[in-house]
């Protein structure tokens, strides 16, 4: 199937050096959520550390396997970036990529409250702000 607008306007973004940007500054928001994540599971408030050190566990087993949720999304934007259009001889405005869009697929099933409220809405609204994110290229 070929697709023509969005396609040909991400490969305008990534031919034009723009993609590469933008790799890099997912990368670096991959470093500032891990690097948040950490420092929020670290450095309780006093009112958490009365908590049981079962409920640490837990908040660092939750920030781990959100790390590597995060750290999957960023390997499959990087393969995105670079992936090579295959166009369509017949029009050469007709091209299709053979990645298909991210997704960032966050651990399900477990209890976000251990974590820090603001950390934690920070982290549930990324998969929401992606979908904005990709509903915005499939308008432009």
């Amino acid at each position: 199937m070929y697709l023509k607008r969005r396609d040909f306007i991400l490969n305008e973004i990534l031919g034009s050096g723009i993609g590469s940007v933008l790799l890099g500054a997912g990368l670096t928001l991959m470093g500032v959520i891990t690097g948040w994540l950490v420092s929020a599971v670290s450095s309780r408030p006093a009112s958490r550390d009365n908590r049981s050190a079962r409920s640490g566990l837990e908040a660092r087993q939750l920030a781990v396997r959100t790390v590597i949720a995060l750290d999957e999304f960023v390997g499959a934007c990087h393969a995105a970036v670079s992936d090579t259009p295959e166009f369509n001889p017949a029009d050469p405005s007709e091209f299709v990529f053979h990645i298909d869009d991210p997704r960032l697929n966050l651990p399900r099933d477990v209890e976000w409250s251990v974590l820090q409220p603001d950390l934690a809405e920070q982290i549930l609204w990324m998969p929401n702000r992606l979908r904005n994110v990709l509903d915005g290229l499939d308008l432009a």
